[in-house]
């Protein structure tokens, strides 16, 4: 599986790890910060070295991850929130500006059918290639892009990889089958939770997720089974998460799963409620019960908060009190956040002028004036963030009162992460007046974080003032981190002209680490202009294996089936500080 060079670089959530090539593996230079990381400039590291099961960043079968996690700093929290739940928030702004015409691009590449032949002909082409990092990046194409059409023919040259000699190989069969939505897929799926031991635990969990994609209403039972077996935790925490997923027969899923909350809690179950829409609302005298209670496992209790904000409705005053109870004095500092956020979310519902903006106007006040007067300094990050979800459905007076709150904040505190939070929040809530400021951030602060969020909140404000300073830090050949937000920004504003350099870069570039950077920067921004070339790319046989895989990683996000990566639907609402090794595998390919 291809796994993301750059946001592993950009918000470390582990101590520094080594990340993916397929066929090996290179150690991030030690000295890298939260939003900086460079490939090493031997491109040959990528394929050096074996790739047996467990060789990678994962253990051994049974085993715990090899690479341990450290507690999150402070400032990274909310980072980390972001990293999960920000490509969706950005989208929105992008649908909401210009009557969406600047929302993501694959949109309309998926239109472009003349196009769309000959990469759906490349990618058939590269399943059966030598290299294994190219039939990596080829499954992962084929399933994010797939038509219903081309399914069933996919299907045929996709599922015989499950039994390919290498594990990442085999793990990116399963999820393509998951993301292929045929129904014949379903049964191969079943077998790696029918029988356990076929796999390492990580595959299995990769196969129960992947069921859970594909949402065939047959394998809801055996996924149930497999919850229930506490001998293999992790693939019982895949299979609550897969549970999640389904679109078909959600109301039995509920009371299965409002069963399993009250005999045997796992931070998997309120998530998974939470994503299963209006058929799960009768879960929320029970995720009330469990935030008060003090007797919880606090993970538990986490995610309970995170589903109240993704199910409670804009009139459910008992929700938002118990929300703002937590913000106010938990001692947990990430539920504090996470009941912010939950709080903004379903303030956010409520339409101007509607009965349910009237209830919680006190849920709007208490969010405001949390951004400079909350108990703890900590919590102003994700004040601001809850705040932005709060108003941004609000009336012109109302939102320019939270954003006059947002100027102040971003004016006069010192902490750059924190002032990164408020610029962010500025660019959510359409804060025209702020676009000053942010410029003066984009240009004079030395800070990566802090210029990085200004960068994407210009970008979400649609701000033309700022496109030559975002164009020349796109193209600095600096930081790649800061060079990622200002790809992520330019999307918004001109994506068509920054592509367009990016190509230039990418053809030119003289290392695989060079070409896999600019196609990470390129799948930012990339129309149907940006397909022959990075066609060509991925049928060169010269090229370093790793370069092709990531041209081929490249169009598949440019042609991909729907606005958001595919792997968006596991990051919005998760639960960042309880994530199943399988979740974590999933939400960094690229």
């Amino acid at each position: 599986m291809r796994r993301t060079l750059l946001a592993a670089a950009l918000i470390s959530l582990v101590a520094p790890a080594p990340l993916f090539g397929h066929g090996g593996q290179y150690q991030r230079p030690q000295h890298l910060g939260p939003m900086t990381g460079v490939p090493p400039e031997d491109a040959n590291r990528f394929g050096a070295g074996t790739n047996q099961p467990g060789a990678g960043p994962y253990a051994p079968p049974g085993g715990p991850l090899a690479r341990k996690k450290r507690p999150l700093a402070e400032d990274e929290e909310w980072l980390a929130w972001w990293r999960l739940n920000g490509p969706a928030l950005i989208e929105s702004c992008a649908r909401g500006a210009a009557g969406g015409a600047r929302a993501r691009l694959s949109v309309r590449a998926r239109g472009a059918a003349a196009d769309w032949a000959p990469v759906q002909a490349l990618f058939s082409e590269a399943l059966r290639a030598d290299a294994p990092d190219v039939v990596d990046s080829a499954l992962i194409a084929c399933g994010r892009s797939a038509t219903p059409e081309g399914a069933e023919a996919l299907f045929t040259q996709v599922w015989p990889l499950v039994a390919h000699p290498d594990e990442s190989v085999r793990r990116s069969a399963l999820l393509a089958l998951g993301l292929l939505h045929s129904p014949r897929s379903a049964p191969v799926l079943l077998s790696f939770l029918n029988n356990p031991g076929r796999s390492d635990p990580t595959t299995n969990s990769v196969a129960a997720i992947a069921l859970g994609f594909l949402s065939e209403p047959r394998a809801i039972n055996e996924l149930k089974r497999t919850v229930t077996r506490e001998e293999q935790p992790d693939l019982a925490a895949a299979a609550l998460v897969a549970l999640g997923l389904f679109q078909q027969d959600r109301r039995d899923i509920v009371v299965f799963l409002l069963e399993r909350l009250a005999e045997a809690p796992l931070p998997q179950i309120p998530i998974a409620l939470g994503r299963l829409g209006a058929e799960a609302q009768v879960a929320l005298p029970a995720l009330r019960e469990a935030v008060a209670a003090g007797g919880r496992e606090l993970a538990v209790r986490r995610s309970c908060i995170i589903a109240l904000g993704a199910l409670a409705p804009c009139d459910d005053a008992e929700s938002a009190a118990a929300l703002i109870k937590v913000a106010m004095s938990h001692p947990d500092a990430p539920s504090r956040g996470l009941a912010l956020i939950a709080l903004g979310r379903i303030a956010g519902r409520a339409q101007a002028g509607s009965p349910g903006e009237a209830k919680l106007r006190e849920a709007r006040d208490f969010l405001r004036h949390s951004i400079s007067g909350a108990r703890y300094r900590r919590d102003a990050p994700w004040a601001c963030l809850g705040a932005a979800l709060a108003f941004g459905p609000c009336g012109r007076e109302a939102r320019a009162a939270c954003a006059q709150a947002l100027c102040s904040y971003l004016r006069s505190d010192k902490h750059a992460a924190k002032r990164g939070a408020a610029a962010l929040a500025l660019g959510l809530i359409g804060a025209d007046d702020a676009k000053g400021d942010l410029r003066a951030l984009l240009e004079q602060t030395e800070d990566l974080d802090l210029r990085g969020c200004a960068a994407l909140a210009l970008g979400m404000l649609q701000d033309r003032g700022s496109m030559y300073a975002l164009e020349g830090l796109l193209l600095s050949g600096g930081d790649p981190g800061m060079r990622e937000q200002a790809a992520a920004a330019l999307a918004l504003l001109a994506p068509e002209q920054a592509a367009a350099a990016l190509l230039d870069e990418f053809e030119q570039a003289g290392t695989a680490a060079e070409a896999v950077l600019a196609a990470q920067l390129l799948a930012r921004v990339a129309g149907p202009s940006a397909i022959p070339p990075l066609v060509r790319a991925a049928r060169d046989q010269e090229a370093d294996s790793l370069a092709r895989a990531f041209a081929l990683v490249t169009l598949g996000r440019v042609v991909e089936r729907t606005s958001l990566p595919w792997n968006s639907r596991l990051a919005v609402d998760a639960n960042f500080l309880s994530l199943c090794p399988a979740e974590e595998l999933l939400l960094d390919i690229f």
